[in-house]
C-alpha cells in the first residue's frame, strides 16, 4: 500500500526499494527505542549442574520383524551438553517418568532444574508470562526428584534449543545407522551405549580442546603447568541459610607438615585422617618429638601405596610398639615381593634308578683320548 501511494505521487522506484527502506527505518527505530528485533536471541550460559532440557522425538527403528514407530525422550545436560536418550512405544505418563528415572541415572546426577516445552503430560493450561497449571502427576515426578520445573514460553523453541538441535542431530548420528534389535529392552541398552560412546567423539562447542565426557560437574580439578595437582568433590546444599561447607584434603598438606609438624595437633585438614592413623596419632603425641614422628609416617604415603602404609600402622598398633621404626620395618616387609613357591619337578621327571658311583670310567676315558 505504501509502494501504491508513492506512485501515486510521481513516484517511479520498485516495490523492493520501497520494502528494503522499510525494513531499514524499521531497524533504525528499533535501536533508537532500545529495543531488538523478533530475530536477535541472546546467547545462553549455564553453570555446571545447574540444568537439563527434555524434548520428545519421533523416530523408526527395526524392532523384532518390523519397522516400528518410537517415542524417543531426549536428556541434554546443558553446561556439560552431555545427552542421553530411551525410545517407547507411546507418550504417556507411565514412559515418561521411566525416561526419567533411567537417564539421569545414566547422565550421572540431577541438575537443579529442568527445561521443558508445555507439553500435555505436564501442562493443563497455560497461563500469561511464566503461569502455568501443572499436572498433578508430572508435579509429584519433579518432588520425587527434587528438582525445578521450568517451562518455555509458547513458540520460544530456542529457549531449549540445545535438546531441539540434540534432536535433529541424533538422526544422523544414532539412528541412521541402527542397528535391528530383537526388543524395545536391547534397543535402549544400545542408545545408553552409543550415547555414552558419543560423549568421548564429540567436542564440546564452547570448550574445544575437550570432548563432553570430559566436561564435569561433581568435581573440582586444579591444574597447573598440565598436572593436576589437587581434586575435590564438590559439596551441593539447598539450605541458603546455613553457612557453606569446607572440603579438606589431608594428603594436600603433606608437604606444608614437613615443614611444620606442630600443625597435626589442631589442623582442620587432619581431623579427616584414617582410624588407624588417628589412634597412632594419639600416641604419638603424647612423646616428646611426636609431631615430627607422625609427620614422617604421614610422608610414606607420598611414597608408597596408602592402604599398605595403612596396614603397616595397624600391625604395628596391633602388636604394642606403635614407633616410626616398627612401622617402617612393617612396611618394608609388605612391600618386599612374596617369595616364589618351592618348584618340585613333574613325576614324568623323577629319578627310578639311582646312579652308582664309578670313577674307573673316567680312567677309561683318559686312556681312549691319550691312547699312543
Amino acid at each position: 500500500m505504501l509502494h501504491r501511494d508513492l506512485v501515486m505521487l510521481g513516484f517511479e522506484g520498485s516495490y523492493d526499494r520501497v520494502a528494503a527502506f522499510a525494513r531499514d527505518w524499521r531497524q533504525q527505530q528499533r535501536e533508537a527505542d532500545n529495543q531488538a528485533s523478533r530475530g536477535t536471541y541472546i546467547p545462553l550460559i549455564f553453570a555446571p549442574g545447574e540444568a537439563f532440557q527434555f524434548d520428545w522425538s519421533e523416530d523408526w527403528a527395526r524392532v523384532g520383524s518390523r519397522q516400528m514407530k518410537l517415542q524417543v525422550a531426549h536428556f541434554k545436560l546443558c553446561h556439560s551438553r552431555a545427552f542421553m536418550l530411551r525410545a517407547y512405544p507411546l507418550l504417556t505418563h507411565e514412559m515418561l517418568f521411566d525416561a526419567h528415572n533411567h537417564c539421569l541415572r545414566a547422565l550421572g546426577g540431577i541438575p537443579r532444574r529442568g527445561i521443558y516445552d508445555n507439553m500435555k503430560t505436564a501442562v493443563y493450561k497455560v497461563g500469561r508470562g511464566k503461569q502455568r497449571q501443572v499436572n498433578v502427576r508430572f508435579r509429584a515426578m519433579v518432588s520425587h526428584f527434587m528438582f525445578e520445573s521450568d517451562f518455555c514460553n509458547p513458540a520460544a523453541g530456542w529457549e531449549k534449543g540445545q535438546v531441539e538441535k540434540n534432536v535433529r542431530d541424533a538422526r544422523f548420528r544414532i539412528w541412521h545407522d541402527a542397528p535391528a534389535f530383537r526388543d524395545l529392552a536391547a534397543l535402549n541398552i544400545w542408545l545408553e551405549q552409543r550415547c555414552k560412546a558419543l560423549w568421548h567423539e564429540i567436542r564440546h562447542p564452547e570448550q574445544t580442546n575437550r570432548t563432553i565426557a570430559e566436561v564435569y560437574a561433581d568435581r573440582l580439578v586444579m591444574v597447573a603447568r598440565t598436572e593436576v595437582i589437587a581434586e575435590h568433590q564438590r559439596i551441593f546444599s539447598r539450605d541458603h541459610s546455613s553457612p557453606g561447607k569446607t572440603s579438606y584434603d589431608w594428603r594436600h598438606y603433606l608437604a606444608v607438615v614437613q615443614r611444620k609438624p606442630g600443625a597435626l595437633r589442631n589442623g582442620a585438614p587432619f581431623a579427616t585422617l584414617p582410624k588407624s592413623f588417628r589412634t597412632l596419632q594419639a600416641v604419638l603425641l603424647k612423646r616428646p618429638g611426636g609431631d615430627r614422628e607422625m609427620a614422617d609416617i604421614l610422608a610414606l604415603v607420598l611414597q608408597h601405596d596408602e592402604r599398605l602404609v595403612e596396614q603397616a600402622v595397624r600391625e604395628a598398633i596391633e602388636s604394642g610398639v606403635p614407633t616410626k621404626t616398627h612401622i617402617l620395618n612393617r612396611l618394608g616387609h609388605l612391600l618386599d615381593e612374596p617369595r616364589p613357591a618351592r618348584l618340585e619337578p613333574p613325576p614324568a621327571l623323577a629319578i627310578t634308578a639311582e646312579p652308582v658311583d664309578n670313577t674307573e670310567r673316567y680312567d677309561h676315558l683318559r686312556e681312549v683320548r691319550h691312547a699312543d
